[in-house]
């Protein structure tokens, strides 16, 4: 199905856009009795956050609907020390609960969910209806490849409506999703996928150089784990049977049911495992889970980015790093439609433009809108629609910050800035629309700047980014490598979580990222018997250490 706009739809669309009702950040503060106005109030809801966490979080859920399969008992347990914090005690959902089953029969379900365009210039629609047909067929496909619980699937995927329809059924089955980097290097891809012990593998039938996949092939070849490579077969490569078993997605897809229930799980279990070379040495696994990443999504994008649902969302970023199951997921979470548009960023760009985006989110670590975006293809983005644009990054570009302003929100459109860390899953400082330029912490992670000597400076200029508090989106230690979790993160003590990052805070409140640092050099709390509650605590199981989970609450231990 072809996408048509008029005129007279674009213009409507942007008026409408404009005179919506004030942002939901403001909204939320006003629900939980928060009556100041201006930067006074976003300190008291930083304070409120911090002070009352159980609160928090119970509004944050209620204020978007949520509701767990199961209700957490508790928000959090930290009996068995800030490292190992368990959060939705006793709770039970999955992602897709929220991103696709809670839509049916509402309007969102015959909505827009995904617009893409294909290589050869075709552009499609999918309602959330067929969205959610497409990954029930995936998600039985991958059950009768032996595909169970807690394994990891890997996706290395361009912008295709693949990705997304990937990226649901994974999580629907209780999965747990890799997504890999397109430019990584074969070698280093056969590592990850090592590493993590990926049982199934989902490509495109060309890597990034448009070349076969025949060394990526060769290079999994030996890996114990994985046992099928799933093929998007664009261009009808031959197959060879041989190990990992080569498998056609079309012919995986073509004949299975379009019904299957989502599989509830544990608030707590692994959803994610992102991959981060934060600081020195080889890039370690993170974890994010069923709760903690929607409890993440619902504040970063729901309340401070204002994303609605009837907002038609571009992200110009590789599907294989953490932007990946962040735009995806957000979108879906929020109702809102995806605009994707494969790997050719010219053609995104007018692909934005084109399909009345009133979002445009930029990957700026990887992407530098002044050099590798033509002139005429950026002006093709900004339509009468646009509301929002969103710099993504880690504070690398912000020299390119005045130039997005100038060329894409041209002095009317609000410019958000949005820091991410891969450890919290998403936005560790973010810009609201009640902040204009300025970025702020993300409310919920009581953040902090400590010198090198390990003291805090309450007044510091700038320092090494810190959480004085657990956070809901913090990742569940390393996967299969608890110990080099303690090393990387908690180096400076058992109540000081060091992200690897430096940050600076200005007079006016507003903090940036400056760059990336290597973790702190102390002995590990817990690396010997320096922290026996975390790595010696009778709660934590072998099994738990083994796969590097947190600690069990005695009442999800099993």
């Amino acid at each position: 199905m072809h996408v048509v706009h008029s005129a007279g739809d674009s213009r409507a669309r942007g008026v409408a856009m404009r005179a919506r009702r004030p942002p939901r950040l403001a909204e939320f503060m006003s629900r939980i009795g928060i009556r100041v106005r201006g930067a006074a109030a976003y300190e008291r809801l930083l304070h409120e956050a911090d002070a009352k966490p159980e609160t928090f979080w119970r509004e944050v859920f209620d204020y978007f609907g949520i509701r767990f399969a199961a209700p957490c008992t508790r928000i959090l347990d930290t009996s068995f020390g800030m490292p190992w914090t368990v959060w939705c005690v006793g709770g039970e959902t999955n992602l897709v609960h929220h991103c696709l089953d809670r839509h049916r029969d509402t309007p969102v379900w015959t909505k827009p969910a995904l617009v893409w365009r294909s290589e050869d210039g075709r552009s499609e629609t999918l309602s959330y209806r067929e969205i959610d047909a497409a990954v029930c067929r995936l998600a039985i496909a991958l059950c009768a490849l032996g595909v169970r619980p807690g394994d990891v699937v890997g996706l290395r995927l361009p912008g295709i409506s693949e990705a997304v329809i990937a990226t649901l059924a994974v999580l629907k089955i209780g999965a747990v999703l890799l997504p890999l980097e397109r430019t990584l290097g074969d070698g280093e891809l056969a590592r990850r996928l090592g590493d993590a012990q990926a049982v199934v593998l989902v490509t495109a039938d060309r890597d990034e150089r448009g070349t076969a996949t025949e060394a990526l092939r060769t290079a999994i070849a030996e890996l114990p784990d994985l046992q099928h490579h799933i093929i998007v077969c664009e261009r009808g490569m031959p197959i060879v049977r041989r190990r990992p078993r080569i498998q056609r997605w079309h012919r995986l897809v073509r004949r299975g049911a379009a019904a299957l229930p989502t599989l509830t799980r544990p608030a707590d279990a692994p959803a994610l495992i992102v991959y981060t070379e934060e600081g020195s040495g080889p890039a370690v696994a993170t974890v994010q889970t069923h709760g903690g990443f929607l409890a993440k999504l619902l504040v970063d994008f729901g309340l401070c980015l204002d994303w609605r649902q009837e907002d038609r969302v571009a992200w110009i970023a590789d599907p294989g790093t953490l932007a990946g199951p962040l735009q995806i997921v957000a979108t879906t979470l929020l109702g809102a439609t995806l605009i994707l548009a494969g790997d050719d960023e010219s053609a995104a760009w007018r692909f934005a433009g084109a399909c009345e985006a009133s979002v445009l989110a930029l990957d700026c670590d990887r992407i530098d809108p002044r050099v590798a975006a033509d002139a005429a293809a950026v002006a093709a983005a900004v339509s009468p629609a646009l509301r929002e644009v969103v710099a993504v990054g880690t504070g690398s570009h912000a020299d390119a910050h005045p130039w997005i302003t100038a060329r894409l929100c041209r002095d009317s459109v609000p410019l958000l800035r949005y820091e991410t860390c891969i450890a919290l899953g998403g936005g560790v400082l973010t810009g609201t629309l009640l902040h204009g330029a300025g970025c702020v912490p993300v409310p919920g992670c009581r953040l902090d700047l400590v010198a090198a000597r390990g003291d805090a400076h309450a007044d510091a200029a700038s320092g090494a980014l810190v959480l004085r508090r657990p956070y809901i989106a913090l990742t569940r230690g390393l996967w299969n490598d608890p110990a080099r979790y303690l090393v990387r993160y908690w180096s400076r003590g058992p109540e000081i979580c060091d992200l690897g990052l430096a940050a600076r805070r200005r007079v006016d409140g507003s903090w940036s990222l400056i760059e990336r640092i290597p973790p702190h050099p102390g002995r590990a709390p817990g690396a010997g018997a320096a922290n026996p509650v975390a790595l010696h605590s009778p709660a934590v199981t072998p099994s738990a250490l083994d796969i590097g989970r947190p600690a069990r609450h005695p009442e999800q231990a099993s």
